[in-house]
């Protein structure tokens, strides 16, 4: 049971074990804690582009840029003996990678739960006195995002044709602090035409009944790929028939977008999922 106006931060491993850091059991008790001056749980860094021209007063915004980000984090270990302590640091140093990433995880209550990849960058402990002898210490931990905005739950809306229409309308929303890249999955049978954000992108393929197409709009790795419906399989790669098709423009922050669709041949059957991704500046 998640208490009223507490925080809860928990650390999830690559391989899905769970370590709670705050907003649970008793301090004191031995375990893991977050101690006192976190930081990077409640922000991001994004280093502004400026233009100058000669002779000119001052400088033009351009934009942004977000590089990576590293969040310090100290977490006090304690543990019933010397001995305990020991393996419980080695035990948590284990299940922060370099080399894959976890998930610190976040809750409030007027937040939901938000969650960042994360992977280790540091992991320095603070030593008060021999550590041969103490049951516990700080140890200033670095977890490195290598994309610094936090993610909730995804938006998503989905269509099937059960009125024969063969048109309608979706809305996804990607919060308020950053501009999203929505996905799709269209279930045949038809040939799928999308409308939104000034954009008219006609899928060049009619699929069959038992067909799909995996649709990913981001800029970095727009994709189109056709499979049978439900399979694990990476499919047909459609990229080459789009010709001068693509999808330009992401759904911009705090907007509910409206897609439109249309379908030709579509039938029953017929369906279209979409979502897209919320993200957020910070954890907290």
């Amino acid at each position: 049971m998640i208490g009223p106006s507490k925080s809860i931060i928990h650390y999830v491993s690559p391989g899905g074990i769970v370590i709670p850091l705050s907003g649970h059991g008793v301090i004191g008790e031995p375990g893991f804690w977050i101690g006192n001056g976190p930081d990077g749980l409640g922000h991001i860094d994004v280093d502004s582009l400026f233009d100058s021209g000669a002779l000119d007063e001052g400088e033009d915004y351009v934009g942004g840029v977000v590089d990576h980000a590293e969040l310090d984090i100290p977490i006090h270990i304690l543990g019933e003996s010397n001995a305990d302590f020991q393996r419980r640091k080695e035990f948590l140093k284990a299940l922060i990678p370099r080399d894959r990433q976890g998930w610190l995880c976040a809750f409030t209550e007027s937040t939901g739960w938000r969650m960042l990849a994360t992977r280790r960058g540091s992991f320095k402990p603070a030593f008060g006195s021999d550590p041969a002898l103490a049951r516990g210490a700080t140890y200033d931990t670095v977890f490195i995002a290598d994309k610094p905005h936090s993610r909730t739950k995804d938006d998503e809306d989905e269509w099937q044709n059960k009125t024969g229409a063969g048109s309608g309308v979706l809305y996804l929303y990607p919060g308020p602090e950053a501009p999203g890249w929505p996905k799709f999955v269209f279930t045949g049978p038809g040939r799928l035409r999308l409308m939104y954000e000034g954009m008219d992108v006609t899928i060049p393929v009619t699929l069959a009944a038992g067909r799909e197409i995996f649709i990913d709009t981001d800029e970095r790795v727009q994709t189109i790929r056709e499979r049978a419906s439900m399979s694990a399989d990476r499919g047909r790669n459609l990229w080459g028939l789009m010709k001068a098709q693509h999808f330009p423009n992401p759904i911009p922050r705090g907007v509910v977008s409206r897609i439109r669709f249309q379908v030709t041949g579509a039938s029953t059957h017929t369906k279209l999922w979409a979502t897209v991704p919320q993200r957020h500046e910070g954890l907290l």
